[in-house]
C-alpha cells in the first residue's frame, strides 16, 4: 500500500473519531467531516 494512502486513511479515522466523540457531548455541537481525497483536503465543521 502506498504511504500516502495509508496516511490519508489514518487522518480520516482520526477526524471521524473526533466528530463521533463531539456527537456524544451534551454541549449542543454537531460535527461534520468533509474529505477531498483528490486534492488531499480534509475539514471538520462544528455547528452549534
Amino acid at each position: 500500500m502506498d504511504t500516502r494512502l495509508k496516511y490519508q486513511g489514518i487522518i480520516k479515522t482520526v477526524l471521524q473519531n473526533h466528530a463521533n466523540y463531539r456527537a456524544t457531548l451534551p454541549d449542543g455541537y454537531t460535527s461534520q467531516v468533509i474529505f477531498d481525497d483528490e486534492r488531499g483536503h480534509y475539514l471538520v465543521l462544528d455547528f452549534g
